[in-house]
């Protein structure tokens, strides 16, 4: 199963860094931010601005089965 960041995400134009525990990933807007898939299910913790670049942090333990701001994919449907 794949997880992506919900498509809202497409409109940022802005340089984004993402959050994962202790790594950090560079995109450079949110259309590339939408197509990078994680390897499981996180939520949004905060979403801020640092150095003309928007930061999304992600927290990990997610057990809702729809958190926000995530959805996944199987066999090729999005959910």
């Amino acid at each position: 199963m794949s997880f992506y960041l919900d498509n809202e995400v497409r409109k940022i134009t802005s340089p984004i860094i993402l959050r994962v525990g202790e790594r950090e990933i560079n995109f450079e807007n949110g259309e590339a931010l939408s197509e990078h898939c994680l390897e499981k299910r996180y939520a949004i913790d905060a979403i801020t601005a640092q150095d003309n670049r928007i930061v999304i942090t992600l927290k990990d333990g997610v057990t809702s089965p729809n958190p926000d701001g995530i959805r996944h994919t199987d066999m090729g449907i999005a959910h």
